[in-house]
């Protein structure tokens, strides 16, 4: 019976050790919407890496974002001190390393039905610039602008469920 009991309360232990390491870190974030088609699927759990005070962040990352009183997940395109501009269904991104402009290189996005006039944005020190991955369907920075980085919830790292769905997302 002893045995039993110290199983046990080791299990509970251990237990609430990962659940305590898990949400401290991490925070499990469902998928709603179609405007990550076909990264991500309505209705996925995904497991976002929580932004902490010295986090970088990459261009192409999969964010999520506090946006309305609601949590949304874009594509990372802008960064800070950057400036983005839009013509002719291209982005074109200046940089201090690269003055003169570079076109993105978007070719698993759907661009056809862009509407957006040209424009340019700058980015200041704290924004970034967030497009979903569905482009012609997707509410972004393109219509309430850039978003701050006290918005950002993290990183998507995994998609957990449901189980027949289980894909890494670093480095997509």
């Amino acid at each position: 019976m002893r045995s039993w009991l110290t199983v046990i309360i080791t299990a509970v232990i251990f237990s609430s050790l990962i659940f305590w390491w898990v949400h401290t870190y991490y925070e499990p974030v469902r998928v709603i919407g179609m405007s990550m088609n076909p990264t991500l699927q309505e209705g996925e759990w995904i497991l976002v890496k929580r932004t902490r005070p010295k986090t970088e962040f990459s261009r192409n990352d999969l964010v999520v974002f506090w946006h309305d009183h609601d949590l949304a997940i874009k594509r990372l395109i802008g960064l800070p001190d950057e400036t983005l501009e839009f013509a002719q269904k291209k982005i074109k991104l200046f940089t201090d390393q690269n003055p003169e402009g570079e076109l993105l290189n978007e070719p698993d996005y759907d661009t056809s039905t862009w509407s957006f006039f040209p424009r340019t944005i700058n980015l200041d020190q704290h924004q970034y610039f967030v497009l979903g991955d569905r482009r012609a369907q997707s509410l972004d920075s393109r219509d309430y602008g850039p978003i701050t980085r006290d918005n950002l919830l993290g990183t998507a790292i995994v998609v957990y469920w449901p189980p027949f769905h289980i894909r890494w997302l670093r480095g997509m």
